[in-house]
């Protein structure tokens, strides 16, 4: 009986979809650190630069609710 539930079993599915998960989970990762390194390089630049005041940085024309959506 064990080996007939073992042999139904696509052992193969379940390694892609985890692997993949975890793949995933990496690439956000990626992404998160990429975002706090370019947060930093604009503090670092803004100092260096003698900036007073914050910039202005919206982008004309881009939505980030309509971003979220497309997910």
């Amino acid at each position: 009986m064990a080996q007939d539930i073992i042999a139904t079993v696509d052992i193969g599915a379940i390694v892609r979809q985890s692997t993949g998960s975890i793949t995933g989970d990496a690439v956000d990762g990626g992404r998160v650190t990429a975002m706090r390194i370019d947060g930093f390089v604009d503090r670092v630049t803004d100092r260096i630069l003698l900036r007073k005041k914050e910039r202005n940085l919206v982008v004309p024309g881009y939505d980030p609710s309509a971003a979220e959506e497309n997910r």
